[in-house]
């Protein structure tokens, strides 16, 4: 954090409690938002995401300090996703430090999870591990929905995956088109189709193309349409 955001605790003097606009000694720490008497200022109280010391900052300080918090959101939501593929912590960092080293500026968490999810995807492709990859891939598909882009191609990928991993596995000969109760109502429509295993691979029906849902605030819609096994 910034040497000139201004650090303060019960402990403090009287003397150390300053503005951090125009650095008049306060008469009391503020414990939310409030507006300096001298210069008209308003004043902010944060928690320094790296120390968890306590801070009275100015807007613009304000307005750093809740973007690192929104890091260290972002990289622990994802760190818990990343775990179920083996992915530590340590290796976030380790990752990071090679792709700062690499490309020579600065890298943020949500470059770091995008490149370990890539990462993956080859991974299990190497491993022909069909069903590894249509995970992976959703995952890729839900990063992009939070992100604000669109999910499509790679939620077609991954059910493209998907079928590729019943047709190694030999024994799949139909697959059918299963929509919740909460779908759309064009995703809906197509609960029920069933497709031979080789028709689905070639026409790639999901995800639906003229779906509607939206998925927690994204700003493009993210079919839940899956295939099951139709068993004939």
């Amino acid at each position: 954090m910034l040497n000139f955001l201004r650090k303060f605790s019960k402990k403090e003097k009287k003397s150390d409690k300053f503005c951090p606009n125009c650095k008049t000694i306060l008469e009391a720490v503020p414990v939310r938002k409030t507006k300096c008497k001298v210069c008209g200022e308003f004043i902010y109280t944060r928690t320094d995401p790296n120390t968890q010391d306590k801070l009275l900052v100015t807007e613009s300080e304000k307005e750093k300090i809740d973007l690192e918090w929104e890091e260290v959101r972002v990289k622990n939501n994802w760190l818990k996703i990343l775990n179920q593929y083996g992915v530590t912590e340590i290796d976030f960092k380790a990752h990071k430090e090679q792709m700062i080293k690499c490309s020579n500026s600065n890298v943020n968490s949500r470059d770091v999870i995008w490149s370990l999810l890539g990462k993956l995807v080859h991974k299990e492709a190497e491993k022909m591990n069909f069903s590894g990859m249509s995970q992976v891939q959703y995952s890729q598909a839900l990063f992009c929905n939070e992100e604000g882009r669109d999910p499509f191609k790679i939620l077609q990928e991954s059910n493209h995956s998907q079928l590729l991993g019943y047709k190694r596995e030999g024994h799949v000969t139909h697959v059918e088109i299963l929509s919740g109760s909460k779908s759309c109502v064009n995703c809906q429509k197509n609960n029920g189709v069933e497709y031979t295993l080789e028709e689905a691979i070639s026409e790639s029906p999901l995800p639906c193309n003229k779906c509607e849902f939206i998925l927690d605030g994204g700003k493009y819609p993210f079919c839940r349409c899956i295939y099951t096994v139709k068993i004939k």
